[in-house]
């Protein structure tokens, strides 16, 4: 289950960089736009007023295969999930604005 972990930070760190580039730079606008109202709009993720960062994603997604784990459910997607939403995780508090929601 160690390789598919690495697998899992190795896939999130080739996902931020197709996605955010080398630079963290607040406000830039992500490679790939995706738009899917009402929810997503240039890669962007909001609930009504409020922007939902990818970092926050990261956790509960981290906090959800934390539980199944706890429950004794084993699959090789939880090691996957747990490598690529750190990485997640900590990319986007690399951000000044990581904390900004509006």
């Amino acid at each position: 289950m160690k390789e598919i972990y690495l697998f899992g930070l190795l896939m999130g760190v080739i996902t931020v960089y197709i996605f955010f580039g080398v630079e963290i730079k607040c406000g830039a606008t992500p490679n790939i736009l995706i738009n899917i109202p009402p929810f997503v709009f240039n890669s962007k993720i909001y609930i009504g007023n409020f922007r939902i960062h990818h970092w926050l994603l990261g956790i509960l997604v981290f906090l959800i295969c934390c539980i199944l784990h706890l429950l004794k459910y084993e699959n090789f997607i939880l090691y996957f999930l747990y490598g690529f939403t750190k990485i997640l995780i900590i990319h986007g508090l690399f951000y000044q604005d990581c904390f900004d929601f509006r």
